[in-house]
């Protein structure tokens, strides 16, 4: 038994050192110059001086990230091809479209986490509310009255998870992208937008809009006096979106580690952290077995209220 062990630690040891033997291939589902393409593009670069082999990303843009991830699903589980993905396509998706060609627990192994995208919710200068407890009541006192404009059905669910935990009524509007949601805010023809940080933090900073909260669990670094709904006393509501990197099912646990150990330290240095924070994402290492429970979790808590609200792609 002790041979066995040790002839399975050798093999394992020989298959991540050997690894990789070609150029290896980092999907993006989204198109080029977005937050979740400069994320893969910087671990690339770091990924190819640590391997020995270089890195490349791919933008296979289209079906809401759904595209990029069923090419990796089916993709040899040798570690070559990898997925770059995020809360969207692997939570989302599977519970707004009709069908999705993979399953994200089934067909995927977690590598790593490498940054959480925090929403926030920002208001017309308008509207005269600073903070997450004056946004409620001000919301309670004009119910039906608050138009939300946002840019995905991700992004809807946020306000649709806020209408119930909080007792509000605000109506979501939908627009073809973040940057058309915040030109309708800044024209007032919206009241309040909830989308990640990424697009709104310029005008925030010029004043064209004012945030009101976070939606994630904890304050974050990119706004740090903005307060979230749990401090405002809407306990357990708490919506982070997230991006990693993803390998095919299959795919070695030695390769899988390596790739995880180097992520993990890529997220604790100083340039990659100011990277990250420079579009809004909180940097962030969570291991295979953590992601992958998050991933369950998260289907788990926003099924039912996808299901309640019925919440559909378009």
């Amino acid at each position: 038994m002790l041979l066995m062990t040790a002839a399975v630690a050798w093999a394992g040891s020989a298959v991540a050192q050997s690894y990789p033997s070609r150029p290896v291939k980092i999907l993006v589902g989204f198109p080029a110059g977005g937050g979740l393409d400069l994320i893969a593009r910087v671990a690339a670069s770091k990924l190819t001086e640590d391997l020995g082999q270089q890195v490349v990303v791919e933008n296979r843009s289209g079906a809401s990230g759904t595209i990029a991830a069923e090419l990796v699903s089916r993709a040899p589980a040798d570690g070559h091809t990898l997925l770059l993905g995020s809360s969207g396509p692997l939570m989302m998706n599977p519970l707004i479209f009709p069908k999705v060609p993979y399953d994200p627990l089934r067909d995927f192994v977690p590598i790593s986490t490498i940054g959480f995208f925090p929403l926030v919710l920002a208001v017309h200068p308008a509207v005269p509310v600073r903070s997450p407890r004056e946004f409620l009541d001000y919301a309670r006192a004009n119910p039906g009255k608050l138009n939300n404009g946002t840019s995905a059905v991700s992004m809807q669910l946020a306000a649709e998870m806020l209408n119930q935990f909080a007792g509000l009524s605000i109506t979501t509007v939908r627009y073809t992208g973040s940057a058309a949601a915040v030109t309708a805010l800044i024209s007032g023809e919206i009241q309040l937008t909830i989308l990640e940080s990424t697009p709104l933090l310029p005008h925030i900073e010029s004043g064209r809009v004012r945030a009101v909260a976070v939606m994630s669990d904890r304050r974050v670094g990119a706004l740090p006096n903005l307060a979230t709904m749990t401090e405002a006393g809407i306990p357990g509501y708490e919506m982070t979106f997230w991006a990693g990197l993803f390998a095919p099912a299959g795919t070695p646990p030695a390769i899988i580690a390596r790739l995880g150990s180097l992520l993990a330290r890529y997220v604790q240095m100083p340039d990659m952290r100011d990277r990250l924070k420079a579009i809004g994402a909180e940097p962030g290492a969570e291991p295979s077995a953590q992601l992958a429970a998050r991933i369950a979790s998260d289907m788990a808590r926003f099924g039912p209220i996808v299901k309640a609200t019925n919440l559909k792609a378009e």
